[in-house]
């Protein structure tokens, strides 16, 4: 499923399809999924006790990509980011508008930059996509502003264990969530697969108002920076030693006892388990937190390198560690805790 849902296109605000996909898998296992005004897709399984703890899951389903905001005169596509886009991955990479018409990201040749030019980096009103119209009227047969791009689908199996695609921020986090699903705990499970996390947490900000729980799982997708020539306090995460847990982030300040839950959890499955060595950036957990009622949360993550990019490249190890961690943590200490007032 994680595959699948790598390569369908979903930029913030425009995830119709990837919940559709995830709509129709949640009917094929007897759920009942609905779907919120501002696009969230929410499920309740009941299961456990009538006194059983009530856990929410959450993942999201957009991914970053392009607004189109100018067509011009000759044709070409002017755009803002639609979250965060690392301007020095744009130049010459291939995108797609409507899921079907194919573009080049460009940018003046660099032997045709000034010096001066080719000391810093371009701007986003610097760049365009070429859809290889001739002039704006042919363009205008294609594209309207306001329409959407994203990457072109890279998906991938390549190395020892390793996956490579677009949008695996956090395509992953769902596909785990529907494979979640299918299996039996002693509590109640709520899942969420949000929508526009990637501009805002504004999916999560809506769900925090409308879904009472007790504890909160958000299921992300987070840097891993252990490439060479990196000092190992700022790999952030690592690639094979296994999902992640967060302390702390631009967003949230996650409980300690849910952490050393987490710990300790994690050390009686003899699961591998790693810190999330930095703060910046934030997930649906700091909307979740703050909103509604409040949430007591943590999140769980599988270490990306590349992240944001149209290959980011994470493990199948990981990923299997990190679906017997949230498994663990559900059928084993979570329904334990007695609920909070």
């Amino acid at each position: 499923m994680l595959e699948t849902l790598s390569r369908l296109d979903g930029v913030a605000g425009q995830e119709r399809k990837v919940g559709e996909a995830i709509s129709a898998r949640l009917r094929g296992m007897g759920l009942t999924p609905k779907t919120d005004r501002i696009g969230n897709i929410i499920v309740r399984r009941e299961t456990g006790a009538g006194d059983a703890p009530h856990v929410l899951l959450c993942a999201h389903m957009d991914e970053i990509g392009f607004l189109i905001t100018e067509i011009t005169a000759e044709g070409y596509l002017k755009f803002s980011p639609a979250g965060g886009v690392d301007r020095a991955v744009l130049p010459a990479k291939r995108v797609r508008i409507h899921g079907d018409l194919p573009g080049v990201i460009g940018i003046k040749a660099v032997h045709l930059q000034k010096p001066e030019e080719r000391k810093k980096l371009p701007e986003f009103d610097a760049f365009y996509i070429d859809i290889g119209a001739q002039n704006r009227e042919e363009a205008e047969k294609h594209v309207k502003i306001g329409d959407m791009a994203c990457f072109e689908d890279t998906w991938h199996e390549f190395g020892a264990g390793l996956f490579m695609g677009k949008a695996i921020d956090d395509r992953a986090g769902c596909a785990l969530l529907l494979e979640l699903l299918a299996e039996e705990y002693p509590c109640c499970v709520t899942a969420a697969f949000t929508a526009q996390e990637e501009i805002g947490l504004r999916g999560a900000q809506v769900l925090a108002g409308s879904v009472q729980a007790d504890w909160a799982i958000v299921l992300e997708a987070t840097a891993a920076a252990d490439v060479q020539e990196t000092e190992p306090e700022e790999t952030v995460t690592m690639i094979g030693r296994g999902p992640v847990c967060s302390l702390m982030d631009g967003g949230t300040v996650y409980p300690r006892d849910m952490i050393r839950a987490v710990r300790e959890c994690a050390a009686a499955e003899d699961i591998p388990l790693q810190y999330r060595r930095g703060a910046a950036g934030s997930n649906d957990a700091g909307a979740l937190q703050t909103g509604g009622a409040g949430l007591r949360l943590i999140t769980l993550s599988l270490p990306c390198r590349y992240i944001h990019t149209m290959h980011s490249v994470a493990g199948w190890e990981d990923y299997a560690n990190w679906k017997k961690l949230v498994i663990a943590l559900l059928k084993n200490l979570l329904p334990q805790e007695r609920k909070h007032a």
